[in-house]
């Protein structure tokens, strides 16, 4: 059987992968044995982890970023890693037996998927990451120490620490923690927007420093400081040419020149390191056009997917855990939006004045579109009796509330008309008979009366704040014509999204999805509708047709669409050939062939 979707593939049993854990743990011991094994003990957030380093090579190169944390050996510790490499010991590590597509882009193994047996690979360094939750026991290969990558030096084994602090009620984050002797801000966010450049300017003001790219959270609702950010790694990362700017803030690794397009230079500081700060305002930056830097409130939903996406693309095995942490951490602090002035020197002040008055510091509404636009949602549903209701319901759950729903009947023959008629309410329920998808999204085109559109299949969920999100970035550009978010993949019933298990990461999923996006209903008018002849693949078609006239389609890195999968997916178990037709291929062909004449009549316009 081939799989079009990885998804899709038969989980691997608990004994195969419990067999493959024990291979590689006695791998792992033979490599302790054959090399020099050294151990250390650290602390972070009250928990002890030890580390057993077969042979010198890994220890010395992490020892910069974990060693702040360092404590005397004695005890039993509440965790423990192996650390080895294959060139160091010369042990080999055994291999699973995996097709390609079992290997994600975020590290998750498809089809290991037990919940003892935690497995990621990475590509970036090449490294293997296994635990045992059961023995709080983790595995760390790579494949040679001299080959470890700056940002694996800065911030080591990050995934085997996200997983046994997640068995003791922590949550790593993406972001940076800063303060002072009365708290600490963090500052969450994606790479670029200034989050490590305002962590660095904030420690080269003596500044306490937590930590940036990672930092753990703790919660203790009820206590006087119900959030804590805790200190994982002392490292802070910066674009290479910034690097000058901070030198006061600590040592800078001795790599002096990027080895690819998103290497950073790393900083440790030095005799800067705070362990813990309690929490007082939690904040997502953005560059502002002033020379001073200030504060403006934010959308609750918009900072949490600030703080939430970067976490969820990057660490192995984390899901809707991640939002319902973050959620429950803005319930408890201030929340609110960083604007970084032109001056990063001057950005401590601002920081300073925040954690000594947060409750005049973060007030306020957040901003708010203008106007309350109309937004059709059609729902285009074949023998959908199973997951309708669920669907509507989440739909009706949106924080935009003035929607129609528009749900189109492609000639069901099961029970999907009655579950439809049985939610009541205000849903235009239109039946016609079976022409696809395509077919059924255009006809819901015809009928909607909104300025903009969404479309929704029937067994798949959204956020809640995905038509809110979308508004408002169509506020800001009047241009744009289709807001794009990424799809995650998940397996449950939940309309409110809060029992689903995420699958992978969204990076993970198919990245031109209509039912991730929002559009001004008048690009159907430049692009044209969903071609009816194409079962699979419409969705790649109408966006490589709207690319090809430059229509506006801003995507945006945040979770639009819970993908569910499911006994009775359209593509379970289809061959690629199925999903992606010779038709489209052929349509994409003759367009190619078309603009190349007209580049030629244009030329020949263009001499005459």
């Amino acid at each position: 059987m081939r799989y079009a979707n990885p998804a899709d593939m038969p989980s691997r049993s608990e004994a195969e992968q419990a067999d493959f854990f024990e291979q590689a743990f006695a791998a792992s011991e033979e490599a302790l044995r054959r090399s020099e094994c050294i151990e250390h003990d650290m602390m972070v957030a009250g928990r002890r982890i030890r580390l057993r380093f077969g042979g010198e090579a890994l220890a010395r190169l992490t020892l910069e970023a974990l060693s702040p944390l360092f404590v005397p050996l004695e005890g039993t510790p509440d965790a423990s890693l192996i650390v080895w490499d294959g060139a160091g010991t010369g042990v080999e590590m055994p291999a699973p037996t995996l097709s390609n597509l079992c290997f994600s882009e975020r590290g998750d193994l498809w089809t290991f998927d037990s919940a003892r047996y935690r497995s990621a690979f990475h590509y970036w360094d090449y490294s293997l990451n296994l635990f045992d939750r059961k023995r709080a026991l983790g595995i760390f290969w790579l494949k040679d120490a001299a080959k470890m990558p700056s940002w694996t030096r800065a911030a080591p084994f990050r995934t085997l620490f996200h997983w046994l602090l997640a068995d003791h009620g922590l949550q790593l984050v993406h972001g940076a923690v800063v303060g002072t002797e009365r708290g600490g801000i963090l500052i969450c966010g994606a790479g670029g927007v200034g989050k490590s450049s305002t962590a660095l300017a904030a420690l080269a003001s003596g500044m306490r420093f937590v930590g940036d790219d990672y930092v753990v959270l703790s919660m203790a609702p009820g206590a006087e400081h119900p959030v804590t950010g805790h200190a994982l790694f002392a490292s802070a990362k910066v674009h290479f040419p910034d690097a000058p700017r901070f030198q006061s803030a600590g040592r800078l690794m001795q790599e002096l020149a990027p080895r690819g397009a998103d290497d950073k230079a790393v900083i440790f500081p030095e005799d800067a390191m705070t362990a813990s700060l309690p929490i007082v305002a939690m904040v997502t930056p953005r560059f502002g056009d002033t020379q001073d830097s200030s504060f403006e409130p934010i959308d609750r939903d918009a900072l949490l997917m600030a703080a939430a996406y970067p976490t969820l693309i990057q660490l192995p095995h984390s899901g809707h855990e991640v939002i319902e942490f973050l959620e429950r951490v803005a319930g408890e602090v201030p929340t609110g939006r960083l604007v970084l002035g032109s001056d990063r020197m001057r950005v401590p002040h601002a920081l300073r004045h925040a954690i000594a008055e947060p409750a005049a510091t973060f007030t306020g509404p957040a901003p708010q579109p203008p106007g309350t636009p109309l937004v059709s949602v059609i729902i285009p549903a074949y023998n959908a009796q199973d997951h309708i209701r669920a669907t509507i319901e989440n739909v009706r759950d949106q924080t935009h509330q003035r929607i129609e729903i528009i749900v189109v009947d492609d000639g069901s023959t099961d029970e999907t008309v009655r579950e439809v008629e049985a939610v009541g309410g205000p849903i235009r329920l239109v039946r016609q008979n079976n022409a696809g998808p395509a077919a059924a999204r255009n006809r819901g085109i015809e009928e909607a009366r909104g300025d903009y559109l969404c479309f929704q299949d029937a067994d798949d969920l959204w956020p809640r704040w995905k038509i809110t999100s979308a508004l408002s970035r169509f506020a800001d550009d009047p241009d744009c014509d289709v807001v794009l978010g990424r799809s995650q993949l998940v397996r449950g019933d939940s309309a409110s999204g809060n029992q689903l298990r995420f699958k992978a990461s969204p990076l993970d999923t198919f990245e031109w999805s209509i039912g991730a996006a929002v559009f001004r209903a008048d690009v159907f008018q430049k692009v044209g509708r969903f071609d009816t002849r194409l079962r699979f693949g419409e969705d790649t078609d109408w966006f490589e047709r709207a690319a090809e006239i430059d229509a506006g389609i801003e995507r945006i890195e945040e979770i639009s669409l819970y993908v569910r999968r499911h006994e009775t997916n359209s593509t379970k178990n289809r061959d690629v050939k199925d999903i992606y037709p010779i038709r489209l291929i052929h349509k994409r062909v003759l367009r190619e062939r078309q603009a190349r004449r007209d580049g030629v009549t244009q030329e020949r316009q263009g001499k005459s």
